[in-house]
């Protein structure tokens, strides 16, 4: 290197295509297939020359050289200090150098893979792959518009918020680097619907082979405030929270407004509790995040009827009877039973009305008692086995009435004169009909009717004391046929030969509807006094069977 007068420049070169650089000159032009690293280049001016002619004629600075760097396959001169300022004057009024110039071509690619992932209802996470000799980076919409800040040269992912659900945005990413940039290709994706919205009652149907989940649908009017249908999931395990694996059952609806969904069988068991989840559809068939709705067991099977649903029947209570389920396993089991009666069919005939009911624990238990019935009423009955949350599934009995047409007649068997006869058969017949809704069997009873009577009922005749006999027969009998009184307790009809009152007919398990035919023969007592016209009062009493 050497100083001019007139400032002129001489040139030396050096350079190193890997390592440090240091050159001083007129023009630099390094080339190379690959570069890694740094160092320093220089093209500067020479300084202008001093003094040589009593100060009348100084050498200005000299200009800054011309640098020019090629890196054909890859690597960048991003690293690389350049200078090509010019050299510094050498006094007095002369000048500075101009600078240089410098330029550079480096390889530079645009991300290989740009994706949005992991949509929600109001963010999408766009990533991508660094580029090489990536110093900035920044995500883009279709229109230009920046959707994040300038992010660093280690950063591949960003978190778009605030968008509205249901709808597709498209972006890319735009990497800069050593004064290049490159765009991405583009990606799109949709964010989720909203989820939907749970209600007070999540199970409007749950029977023992299906369930029916019901949830708040969503809102219709524009796209981003609405779905494109839902998609309901049932799990015996929590969908693994309880047990890994386990089968997920699920149903699917395109209809936007549809509030309901049904899993069923062969899927779903009875008598086992299920957990479900409901989530929305996007346009594009993705779902949102999931809405617990809570769990429920589906029901056990419905007990067995037997021939007779009756055990026993009282005139305030009632013995149901039925098949008691078996043990296992659970989905042909239950956790017990439950006995009920209506007199309003459980409001179906009318609203309201009092329920009656009896419950057991017992899975072994084949029979329950009911209170509080009475005769003369029709009262619905059924008995439901209980699943595992208490819920009963019910098979209808028949319903319970025990009840006479009429229950009670007034005899009034004319005048009898002592003198000619004591003892007279009903000239007409008392016909009882079964008017409830089971087998019966008819009970007589007897007293008298007239205030102040003196007499009174027996078995045999005697001082003030009447016989009244009866018995069921299709036409009038003989005064031979009676044998059996009826007295103030109560006498049960017997079968048919020889039993209570059994003629032709008798008294016991008679169907619902039919009827029986009752003649009274009537003896005077002995009497010490004058009485007036008696009248006496027949009971006919209905018992199980």
């Amino acid at each position: 290197r050497a100083d001019r007068a007139d400032g002129a420049n001489t040139f030396s070169l050096c350079f190193s295509a890997v390592g440090f650089l240091s050159c001083s000159g007129v023009s630099v032009s390094p080339t190379a297939d690959y570069f890694a690293g740094g160092g320093t280049i220089t093209a500067l001016g020479g300084s202008g020359g001093t003094d040589t002619d009593g100060g009348v004629n100084p050498g200005g600075g000299g200009g800054g050289g011309i640098v020019s760097i090629a890196v054909n396959v890859s690597g960048a001169a991003c690293d690389l200090a350049v200078s090509t300022a010019g050299g510094p004057s050498g006094g007095g009024t002369s000048g500075t150098g101009g600078g240089g110039i410098f330029s550079s071509t480096s390889s530079f690619q645009a991300p290989a893979s740009f994706a949005g992932v992991a949509p929600t209802s109001t963010t999408v996470l766009w990533t991508w792959s660094l580029a090489a000799n990536g110093r900035t980076y920044q995500v883009f919409s279709t229109t230009g518009g920046a959707m994040s800040p300038l992010l660093g040269p280690s950063v591949s992912q960003y978190l778009e918020t605030g968008l509205l659900s249901n709808t597709t945005f498209t972006r890319h990413v735009h990497v800069g680097g050593c004064g290049n940039g490159a765009d991405s290709p583009q990606a799109s994706l949709a964010t989720l619907s909203a989820p939907p919205a749970t209600l007070a009652s999540a199970f409007p149907s749950v029977l023992t082979d299906r369930v029916t989940a019901g949830w708040a649908a969503l809102p219709g009017g524009p796209q981003s405030q609405t779905a494109e249908g839902y998609q309901l999931e049932a799990s015996s395990t929590n969908f693994g929270a309880f047990a890994p694996g386990g089968t997920t059952i699920s149903s699917r609806t395109a209809s936007v407004v549809a509030s309901t969904l049904t899993v069923q069988f062969p899927s779903l068991q009875a008598n086992t509790t299920y957990f479900f989840r409901v989530a929305s559809l996007n346009w594009a068939g993705s779902l949102s995040s999931y809405t617990a709705l809570g769990s429920t067991s589906t029901l056990s099977p419905a007990p067995t009827r037997l021939a007779a649903d009756y055990l026993a029947v009282y005139f305030t209570s009632a013995a149901v009877q039925w098949a008691a389920l078996p043990a296992s396993p659970p989905s042909a089991s239950a956790s017990g039973y439950q006995v009920e009666a209506s007199t309003t069919n459980f409001g179906s005939l009318s609203p309201g009305g009092v329920v009656y009911s009896s419950r057991t624990a017992a899975l072994a238990a084949s029979t329950l008692t009911v209170t509080g019935v009475g005769s003369d009423t029709t009262y619905y009955m059924r008995v439901g086995s209980l699943n595992q949350d208490g819920a009963p599934n019910y098979a209808s009995l028949t319903p319970l009435n025990i009840a006479v047409t009429p229950s009670a007649v007034l005899l009034d068997l004319g005048t009898l004169d002592p003198f000619v006869s004591r003892s007279t058969v009903s000239i007409s017949s008392f016909v009882f009909t079964n008017a409830g809704s089971l087998p019966v069997t008819l009970s007589l009873s007897a007293s008298t009717a007239t205030a102040g009577s003196p007499w009174s009922l027996g078995a045999a005749p005697g001082v003030e004391t009447a016989v009244l006999q009866g018995l069921w027969n299709s036409v009038p009998p003989s005064a031979p046929s009676f044998t059996t009184p009826i007295v103030v307790s109560t006498t049960t009809s017997g079968s048919r030969p020889g039993g209570a009152y059994a003629g032709d007919q008798d008294g016991t398990q008679i169907p619902p509807g039919q009827s029986r035919t009752l003649w009274i023969r009537f003896t005077m007592p002995d009497t010490t006094v004058t009485v007036a016209p008696q009248v006496f009062q027949l009971i006919a009493a209905p018992s199980f069977p």
